[in-house]
């Protein structure tokens, strides 16, 4: 039961960091695709 236990909290907090790595992602292309628009003439 303890393992169980700390396979599913390792598994919560990997979906954490998948969710975070998505947004950051998402921030990221959506900055470069604002820099681009700003810096084409």
């Amino acid at each position: 039961h303890k393992l169980n236990a700390a396979l599913e909290r390792r598994d919560a907090q990997i979906g954490d960091l998948k969710k975070e790595i998505n947004e950051l992602r998402q921030f990221q292309s959506n900055t470069g695709k604002t820099t681009r628009i700003s810096t084409t003439p």
